[in-house]
C-alpha cells in the first residue's frame, strides 16, 4: 500500500513516528476475528495525545488472506462518528448503540480471499459472524495536517 501511494501522491508517505518517545509505530496487523461490534476507529478519539491524534482524516485497509465460507460480512454505514455520539457507546464496551445508524445507508462487503477493502474508518462499521476463519492484514492510513500520509496499526 505504501509503495502504491508513494508512486501516486506528491506528499510523503511513511510509517507514523512518535517524536515524544523516538519510535516508529508498527504498521501491519494480522487479525483473526469472527465478529466485531458496531464501532469506529478514529485516532483523534482513540489516541488524542499521540502523534496520530493529529490526523485530519483516516482510512483503513484490509487484505483478506482467508475468508469465511459463509457470512463474515463487513457492513460500513454512511454515518460518520461525531463527538456527541459518545453518549451512545455501550457501557464497558467499544461498541455503539444501533440507533445511531438506524436510517443510514449501508454497504455490505462480502469477504473473499485476496480482496483488498479500503474505507473511512470514522464511518460506523461492524463484522457479522461467519462460518470459517476470517484472517486479514490491516493498517490505518492517516492524513497529517500538512498533507503527508502515515501508516500505523
Amino acid at each position: 500500500m505504501a509503495t502504491i501511494l508513494r508512486q501516486n501522491v506528491s506528499n510523503q508517505v511513511q510509517v507514523a513516528y512518535e517524536k515524544e518517545v523516538g519510535e516508529y509505530y508498527f504498521a501491519g496487523l494480522i487479525r483473526h476475528i469472527n465478529v466485531a461490534l458496531l464501532h469506529i476507529d478514529f485516532a483523534q478519539l482513540d489516541a488524542p495525545d499521540w502523534g496520530i491524534g493529529n490526523i485530519t482524516s483516516q482510512l483503513v485497509w484490509n487484505l483478506y488472506v482467508k475468508a469465511p465460507t459463509q457470512g463474515g460480512i463487513c457492513k460500513v454505514y454512511n454515518r460518520q462518528w461525531q463527538p456527541e455520539d459518545e453518549k451512545y457507546k455501550t457501557s464497558g464496551s467499544y461498541g455503539y448503540d444501533y440507533s445511531l445508524i438506524a436510517t443510514s445507508e449501508v454497504k455490505h462487503n462480502i469477504p473473499l480471499a485476496g480482496d483488498l477493502v479500503i474505507f473511512n474508518s470514522r464511518n460506523f462499521h461492524e463484522v457479522l459472524p461467519g462460518i470459517g476463519e476470517r484472517i486479514t492484514i490491516s493498517s490505518f492510513i492517516g492524513k497529517m495536517p500538512g498533507g503527508d500520509l502515515v501508516f500505523w496499526s
